[in-house]
């Protein structure tokens, strides 16, 4: 997987990551399968099954998270843990973007801790008087590992700012792991983060020309209320040539407004063809007769007998 598409996987992870844990919340199954991409490399977190709200001194079940991806307290059975476990497993996907493998591929969970042991050390006091303690692993004991293989070894190809990142994640005592919020701060992500801001100020700028070309034309007197978009621009560019009108807000979005915008509009370029032909508009007093469909009111005695006028609908033909 190409580096900046790994940033962007773990960038985005970790955010979503933030989020829940701001809300007192783990997901406690992070692993490849459930982070989402979409065509447009956005990222989702889905499955939340094992999900639970962080209390202040509750015991949890600690059978929870892929082996793979569990970090050690889970793995020796302490109930007591946060949520330092999500970090964990966001770590160990960060190793397998960068191999194409899992890190630890355990077959028990005894193995787990033994493939762990062989990179990191041994488990600190707390997880090893736990894991003695645990009636499931009553007479087992984890192997002595005979040879050590460190994370530097496993990625003697990897950029040390992204070592570095991995390592923090992926620490033995819990509480030596960072936070989401502390890893997104990460020289590992600048890039990432010059890029939003070259990104924001594009939008920005974006954003500036569009409200520069929000203001439209509005028949005068009209009684629709303005709206902050402005996306029909094409109307006025149609019809100023055709006639000069004053107009001061928008043109709504909404359709049933849009419609009502159209038929003023019609009927105001109607009132201006007739005054152009030197037909004055009809006085309060003068009679008008109806449109033969019985739906439209035209005045007709004004007319100039040289010029035939004809409608359709709210349209002005001239002949």
């Amino acid at each position: 997987v190409a580096d900046g598409v790994i940033k962007s996987i773990l960038w985005q992870t970790l955010q979503a990551l933030n989020f829940c844990h701001k809300h007192n919340c783990i997901h406690r199954d992070v692993k490849p399968e459930n982070i989402l991409i979409t065509k447009q490399g956005i990222i989702k977190i889905c499955d939340f099954g094992f999900a639970r709200i962080l209390i202040p001194g509750d015991a949890y079940t600690d059978y929870v998270a892929t082996r793979w991806y569990r970090a050690p307290e889970l793995l020796v059975g302490d109930t007591q843990y946060g949520s330092s476990v999500d970090v964990w497993a966001t770590g160990c996907v960060f190793a397998e973007l960068l191999t194409g493998q899992p890190l630890w591929p355990g077959k028990s969970d005894v193995d787990q801790l033994y493939l762990i042991i062989r990179t990191l050390g041994k488990l600190i006091p707390r997880h090893q008087s736990i894991f003695k303690s645990n009636q499931f692993f009553h007479g087992i004991s984890i192997p002595e590992p005979e040879d050590m293989e460190t994370l530097e070894e496993k990625f003697s190809d990897t950029h040390p700012v992204a070592l570095n990142f991995m390592k923090e994640c992926l620490k033995m005592n819990p509480d030596d792991r960072l936070t989401c919020a502390q890893l997104l701060e990460s020289p590992y992500f600048d890039s990432v983060r010059e890029d939003q801001i070259k990104r924001k100020a594009r939008n920005e700028g974006r954003n500036r020309r569009r409200q520069q070309n929000q203001l439209l034309p509005l028949i005068p007197g009209s009684h629709i209320s303005p709206t902050p978009d402005g996306r029909k621009q094409v109307l006025h560019d149609l019809f100023t040539p055709w006639f000069s009108l004053t107009f001061h807000t928008h043109v709504p979005e909404n359709i049933q407004a849009v419609l009502l915008f159209c038929r003023e509009f019609y009927r105001e370029l109607k009132m201006q063809t007739l005054l152009l032909l030197g037909a004055p508009a009809a006085s309060s007093g003068q009679k008008e007769i109806p449109h033969r469909k019985g739906h439209l009111i035209r005045p007709v005695s004004a007319l100039k007998p040289k010029y035939g006028i004809k409608y359709f609908g709210d349209f002005v033909y001239i002949t």
